[in-house]
């Protein structure tokens, strides 16, 4: 007798089976790679501009220590030879006072000469100590200006990279 089961086929109500395509295999190290190494080469150019930046900013930083550097050298030498004239000045008051107290005939003439001379010793000194003061403020001025440039100039950079 013949069985009344039936083996499925695989085909529904009797239509014919069609091979499924398969979707195609895609090489996914072929795709990303190309695009990998853009971003690589996107990010190294990006880090050696980053780089490149910074070396130019290290360099004009040294630049304006060494110009700030000049003026304070020049300045201390300015100054250095004010208090040295101020000292000689100051000497030559001293030596024209003794002197002149060695040629005093009485107490009298020594309180003079000598309260003269204190006399001529403050005001020598208030007056050449204000224009050392002026000339130290003035080196300081012009050292700061290079400084206060590039750190200008460095903030500026700084803002417009963030």
């Amino acid at each position: 007798m013949a069985s009344s089961k039936r083996k499925p086929t695989g085909k529904l109500n009797g239509a014919k089976s069609t091979p499924v395509a398969k979707p195609p295999v895609r090489n996914l190290v072929a795709e990303i790679a190309p695009m990998t190494k853009e971003q690589l080469e996107s990010v190294a150019g990006d880090a050696l501009k980053t780089y490149g930046d910074l070396a130019a900013m290290g360099k004009a930083n040294v630049e304006s220590a060494l110009k700030a550097t000049a003026v304070l050298r020049r300045g201390g030498e300015e100054i250095g030879q004010a208090w040295a004239a101020l000292a000689k000045r100051l000497m030559d008051i001293q030596m024209s006072s003794l002197q002149t107290l060695l040629g005093a005939r009485n107490i009298k003439d020594v309180v003079e000469v000598h309260a003269d001379l204190t006399k001529t010793h403050f005001q020598t000194a208030i007056s050449e100590g204000a224009k050392i003061s002026e000339l130290t403020l003035k080196v300081a001025n012009e050292a700061i200006r290079p400084l206060s440039a590039r750190a200008t100039e460095t903030m500026k950079a700084t803002a417009k990279a963030a």
